[in-house]
């Protein structure tokens, strides 16, 4: 049960690895409909988020009522260190929060990769597969490429494929955004969870991996953007 005595003691217990800590509030509204036809705003109870970083460190930690996530800022740090990473934060923050189950496990893999023109096709970057089909490789801007499969029960594998604008670009980015959930219960400890993770990952290499094209192989190395497009 979430009390509030947890945001410090998750704080206290986290110094060490994240001593940057910051609440976030994010208030909702809706609009609701009454049997009368007559519509009336509803606003929604305000949720928040405790956010710990550490400006050392490429992870950024972050928890609310009924929701773990570690997340990476900046450079990709590779799998293996951020499955510790995961691992180490949970075990640590189930002190804590003392959850019983876990209801959803998702991994989400997003690349974003800084365009060089406008009319910039996708195939710049991408190659048809399973998840990428061909008429989406020569599509003008304006692209929105959307798939969501049930790749098992209570499992299902969502692909992103879209632009993406900052007022620092003139050509916005291409995202290519792999998720893979799995919505199975399992108990917060079970000693299945790191096999778990493990097949994720490897349903969103599988993803990547068929969908990614000489050019984006070497961009990720490092290689000059302009020599990869």
């Amino acid at each position: 049960m979430w009390t509030p005595a947890k945001p410090g003691a998750l704080a206290n217990l986290l110094r060490n690895s994240y001593p940057e800590f910051e609440t976030v509030t994010e208030q909702g509204f809706q609009i609701a409909i009454g049997s009368d036809g007559m519509v009336a705003p509803a606003p929604m109870v305000p949720q928040f988020r405790l956010r710990f970083s550490n400006p050392e460190s490429v992870f950024l930690l972050q928890i609310a009522q009924s929701t773990f996530s570690v997340h990476t800022v900046g450079r990709y740090p590779g799998w293996p260190a951020f499955k510790a990473e995961l691992l180490r934060a949970w075990e640590a923050a189930t002190e804590v929060l003392a959850p019983n189950l876990i209801t959803r496990i998702g991994l989400r893999y997003i690349n974003r990769v800084p365009r060089l023109s406008q009319g910039e096709p996708p195939r710049a970057w991408l190659k048809s597969s399973r998840n990428i089909p061909e008429a989406l490789l020569d599509s003008l801007p304006g692209y929105v490429f959307r798939m969501e499969v049930a790749t098992a029960e209570a499992e299902r594998s969502v692909t992103t494929v879209t632009t993406d604008q900052r007022p620092s670009e003139k050509f916005g980015a291409l995202m290519l955004d792999i998720d893979r959930v799995s919505q199975r219960l399992i108990q917060a400890g079970d000693a299945q969870l790191p096999d778990i993770l493990e097949r994720l990952h490897e349903d969103v290499w599988q993803v990547f991996d068929q969908a990614k094209n000489e050019n984006l192989e070497a961009y990720l190395k490092g290689e000059n953007r302009d020599t990869a497009a």
